[in-house]
């Protein structure tokens, strides 16, 4: 079984910058991913990655991954779905459809968004649709935006939102918003914010492609009432893709993967960037520097084995 120096778990920007950097270090390195992008290729368009002023998020993803396949000594492979890891002599062993072998692991598998559960809701991201209010938050100048959602993650959506925004539903499936209480207090005294507790959207209408409004079912008799608006945040919570190594590093409760400062987890040679771990700041740019600080632990753990 051919053995590489590296395996990166992950396509999003934090995998594809410790691929990245790994090349340029010149680390024979395999890249194995589900799919390419992550979230970055859901947000629409990106205004705070500096130097690039407004980038869409699959083109970001596809001129890291050019500069990437520049890399001689790196190996990409799209639609592996890893299953675990296991140790081996040597190293680790990285098992999916077929099984690699490295010296070193790192863990980017970053972390996906609780969704709706809309059939029209895929079809709809970037056009109106949004999972990240801080990203997609500008676009929304002006306009009614719903948000869905009645926890902390709605709750910091709204405290975005309420600058920009001209009107904010916020559709609460609990009885009661949750959150810090002078949080609460402020966005129910705001007078351009409507809270509807105890409800949820069932069919989001859109017309030629733009969204029009919103379906929403409230109460315990649920009665159904119609929301015009022109952008919808579902802010319901994220979930950290590491479902195949919770037997295998420490997560913490929320089941991020718990890292120190130089990405190291609670196994030696497995690290983990982006946001599958437990860094508070979930962005693009924070996701970029942790794959590259990743990607120099791992050049040198290896030069000390």
């Amino acid at each position: 079984m051919e053995q590489y120096e590296s395996i990166i778990i992950g396509g999003g920007v934090a995998g594809l910058t410790a691929a990245l950097y790994l090349g340029r270090f010149g680390r024979k390195s395999l890249l194995l991913t589900d799919s390419l992008g992550g979230q970055t290729t859901t947000a629409g368009v990106i205004e705070n990655y500096p130097g690039l002023g407004k980038i869409g998020g699959v083109l970001l993803i596809q001129k890291t991954k050019e500069q990437v396949g520049s890399q001689g000594s790196v190996q990409l492979k799209e639609g592996e779905r890893v299953q675990k890891i296991e140790k081996a002599e040597g190293g680790f062993t990285v098992v999916d459809t077929s099984q690699y072998q490295a010296k070193t692991v790192i863990i980017a598998s970053g972390r996906r968004h609780r969704e709706l559960g809309l059939p029209e809701e895929k079809g709809l991201i970037g056009k109106g649709l949004s999972y990240c209010a801080t990203c997609d938050g500008p676009f929304s100048r002006g306009k009614t935006v719903v948000v869905a959602g009645g926890g902390n993650a709605a709750n910091r959506a709204v405290q975005t939102l309420e600058k920009i925004a001209a009107k904010i539903f916020i559709v609460n499936l609990a009885p009661t918003m949750l959150g810090e209480k002078v949080v609460i207090e402020k966005i129910q005294g705001n007078s351009k914010i409507t809270v509807i507790n105890s409800a949820k959207i069932v069919k989001i209408i859109a017309d030629g492609g733009a969204i029009s409004g919103v379906e929403v079912e409230e109460g315990q008799n649920k009665s159904k009432r119609k929301i015009d608006c022109q952008m919808i945040f579902v802010e319901i919570g994220q979930v950290a893709n590491s479902e195949p190594f919770k037997d295998f590093v420490k997560l913490n409760e929320q089941g991020e993967v718990i890292i120190d400062r130089d990405c190291q987890t609670s196994v030696p040679g497995v690290f983990a960037a982006g946001d599958v771990t437990d860094i508070p700041a979930k962005q693009v740019i924070v996701a970029a520097g942790e794959g590259a600080k990743a990607a120099i632990a791992v050049d040198k753990f290896l030069g000390s084995v």
